[in-house]
């Protein structure tokens, strides 16, 4: 039904910049960018990212536009008029890619299986509430029989353990 995740987003907490603006970035020689917001999980940043420019992002939140890629926070550093990056990255760096983890159309579960707690999430991650499905059957083996005994009764004449109660 839909794309998995929905929209392009951070994959980890850190700065959504374009990479050409932090390609030359190092320890010895960080790259300052302008700081024009936040893009938080569940509240994307509204604007555009334009050359020499960063947005703070969440892992989870949707990437600004203009923006291909995401610094680690642990890789930046807040100066007076923005921030510092001091690692290059490639594009799309960190980057979960709208349907990157399923796509539109995608077959996720095949008739005929046993749902486990996975396959609720991944149906649950493509919004479907509801499935057909049928209860597994159940089946009682009843062993009658006057020569049948229990396997804790001696076997007296013509007599046999009921060995079928045990072995289904």
């Amino acid at each position: 039904r839909c794309d998995h995740p929905n929209v392009d987003d951070a994959s980890l907490d850190g700065i959504a910049c374009r990479e050409e603006d932090a390609r030359d970035a190092h320890h010895d020689v960080p790259v300052e960018l302008d700081l024009i917001g936040e893009s938080a999980a569940g509240s994307p940043f509204a604007g555009v990212v334009g050359a020499g420019q960063a947005v703070r992002i969440q892992t989870g939140a949707a990437m600004p536009e203009g923006a291909d890629t995401v610094v680690m926070v642990e890789h930046t550093e807040p100066v007076a008029d923005g921030i510092a990056v001091s690692r290059s990255v490639a594009p799309g760096a960190n980057v979960s890619f709208a349907g990157s983890d399923i796509g539109r159309g995608d077959t996720v579960l095949r008739r005929g299986i046993v749902l486990t707690s996975r396959d609720t999430a991944i149906l649950s991650a493509v919004g479907v509430a509801r499935v057909a499905v049928a209860a597994r059957p159940r089946v009682a083996v009843l062993s009658t029989g006057d020569e049948l005994v229990d396997v804790d009764e001696p076997l007296g004449p013509g007599k046999i353990r009921n060995t079928n109660s045990y072995s289904n």
